[in-house]
């Protein structure tokens, strides 16, 4: 590199020597020394090495900066990436919750319409147990009673055999 810079006298005459007057001009401010009316000119091999020396610092500045560039922008592609996860996996959690909601939903209407059949069958039953309990005591209305109903019975079964045969 300083190699290059002993090549490129535009390099040393304009980036060094400026350096070196703008150096000069802030330490004399800084120590209340006043303007200096004459900055001293640096010779050539001065030059050429402080034209290296802040190439030199201006690359690694230059590399530190985009090294600290590439970090962020890496770890704010990583955070976003772990707040995209996190909302998917919130929401893979509610649609399982909706899901399960719905199974529960279902089963309690399940466990209803089991609940009205198991009653129902049990009145059937205890109506069943009553009616054998009054057939045994059966006397001769009770059996024309029960005719009529047969008649009535029959006379339903005929009447919707007839209904489908004229569907048909």
């Amino acid at each position: 590199m300083v190699d290059k810079c002993y090549a490129s006298r535009d390099f040393q005459y304009t980036g060094s020597i400026m350096y070196h007057w703008m150096e000069v001009n802030v330490k004399m401010r800084m120590l209340n020394l006043g303007k200096p009316s004459e900055v001293p000119k640096l010779n050539e091999n001065m030059a050429i090495d402080l034209g290296a020396e802040l190439l030199g610092e201006a690359i690694i500045f230059f590399i530190a900066a985009a090294s600290i560039t590439a970090e962020y922008i890496r770890s704010s592609l990583k955070e976003k990436d772990k707040a995209v996860a996190k909302e998917e996996q919130f929401m893979n959690l509610e649609n399982e919750i909706n899901d399960l909601k719905f199974t529960v939903d279902k089963q309690e209407v399940e466990i209803r319409h089991l609940t009205r059949t198991y009653y129902a069958l049990q009145q059937k039953q205890s109506e069943d147990k009553q009616l054998e309990n009054k057939s045994f005591s059966c006397t001769s209305e009770n059996i024309v009673g029960s005719d009529e109903s047969r008649g009535i019975l029959q006379h339903a079964i005929d009447h919707a055999i007839e209904s489908i045969k004229g569907k048909i």
